[in-house]
């Protein structure tokens, strides 16, 4: 079989597709290899698909490389879900292994990589668990640039060309993964991120809500999200707020997101005398509440495939300023629907922050605009409808006995 990326032609109407399971009375078995459920964009749009998807058409099998507790997981998982905790690092050919077990024991049918990090472990994993259809999805880089030897990227192309599909989360991302790959970009589709728009909304009352998570009423707040790692470049807008301030602007910025460096960027907080205006609140689940009391969302990243922290403020109707990088410049429209900035620069990042501090009218134009394209762009519901879409297809092209 030709396991190349599904072509446009190649894909079933959802309903032609759900209606060729149903008369074989099958159930599609999904099987998701990742590092970990911590919180972050990534599994949190995983567990959303195995909240959204049809429970009577797609059963999902979660199996990740933290030790944890059984059965137990850092983010909620709906009724049904398998979570199978495999302990290990990769690539390992034991884990590779008994992830092959997980896959025969639950007839998975598709088995979902997302991320170079999982992709040649679950790909020999595949190769000996039998007839299973392999799925690629790229949604950002660990570190950017990926430090690949080219014994590696070797490797991780040929991974990649054994999948059946392969798509990224932007045509950033899907440009810049066949590019480190050394691939043609037509080799990758894009299936962008969607965002709850019902449940991400406008705060009807910010002030209100900013009281019982400790923020002043009075002071234009400035929110990122997102775990605390170099590629997200939050050094870069502390030194850029301590531009702000020492040109008078007044706010109180929140960094929401698990730290991965041990404090260091407290300590520069520190060092730049900002103590009194930044907060570290660490890792939340649901940022609902901190969007809506937010006045600003910033996303000072290095390297990003398609936010969903930005998608998430801008559904909330918050004025977004981002880093000229990645899919950011596919979610923001410089100027209409947000700002962008010279990534790594901040003093280009403080001058955009400190006109939208002093132009509350601003503010609010860029928040309504960046909601309304969310909403026609974005919608979980096309983007899990498409989802669906490429499971049933690929469930489809599975042949019993069929090598990879």
């Amino acid at each position: 079989m030709n396991r190349s990326r599904l072509a446009m032609s190649d894909r079933l109407p959802i309903s032609a597709a759900v209606t060729s399971l149903r008369t074989r009375g099958a159930l599609v078995t999904v099987c998701h290899p990742v590092a970990s459920l911590e919180s972050g964009g990534l599994e949190r749009q995983l567990a959303q698909a195995a909240a959204l998807l049809p429970r009577d058409r797609f059963r999902h099998v979660i199996v990740t490389r933290d030790a944890g507790n059984p059965g137990e997981s850092p983010v909620p998982l709906p009724d049904g879900v398998r979570l199978v905790r495999l302990a290990g690092s990769g690539p390992d050919p034991h884990w590779a292994s008994a992830l092959a077990e997980v896959i025969r024991a639950h007839g998975s049918q598709v088995l979902h990589i997302r991320g170079f990090s999982m992709l040649l472990d679950a790909v020999f994993a595949a190769e000996s668990a039998g007839p299973v259809t392999l799925a690629f999805s790229f949604h950002g880089f660990e570190e950017y640039p990926p430090r690949w030897s080219a014994f590696r990227r070797a490797m991780l192309r040929a991974a990649a060309r054994n999948c059946a599909a392969r798509w990224a989360v932007s045509r950033a991302a899907a440009d810049s993964a066949a590019a480190e790959l050394r691939m043609d970009p037509a080799e990758f589709s894009v299936l962008p991120n969607g965002v709850d728009t019902a449940h991400f909304v406008p705060a009807e009352d910010r002030q209100s809500i900013r009281a019982p998570l400790g923020l002043p009423p009075d002071l234009p707040i400035l929110l990122t999200v997102g775990n605390l790692k170099p590629v997200k470049g939050h050094d870069v807008l502390l030194k850029a707020l301590a531009i702000a301030r020492a040109r008078g602007g007044e706010f109180r910025a929140v960094f929401v997101g698990r730290d991965y460096l041990d404090g260091a960027l407290q300590r520069l907080a520190h060092e730049l005398r900002l103590d009194d205006f930044v907060s570290f609140v660490g890792a939340h689940d649901d940022t609902r509440i901190w969007h809506q009391a937010a006045d600003i969302f910033v996303l000072p990243s290095r390297w990003e495939g398609m936010s969903n922290a930005l998608l998430e403020a801008m559904a909330c109707g918050v004025a977004c300023v981002a880093t000229d990088v990645g899919g950011n410049r596919e979610a923001i429209d410089d100027g209409v629907t947000g700002r962008l900035v010279r990534p790594g620069c901040a003093d280009s990042l403080a001058c955009a922050l400190a006109e939208l501090l002093s132009e509350s009218h601003v503010r609010k134009q860029l928040g309504a605009a960046a909601r309304a394209f969310v909403c026609a762009h974005h919608s979980i519901e096309n983007t899990f409808r498409l989802l669906a879409d490429r499971y049933l297809c690929l469930a489809g092209q599975r042949t019993s006995g069929e090598p990879l």
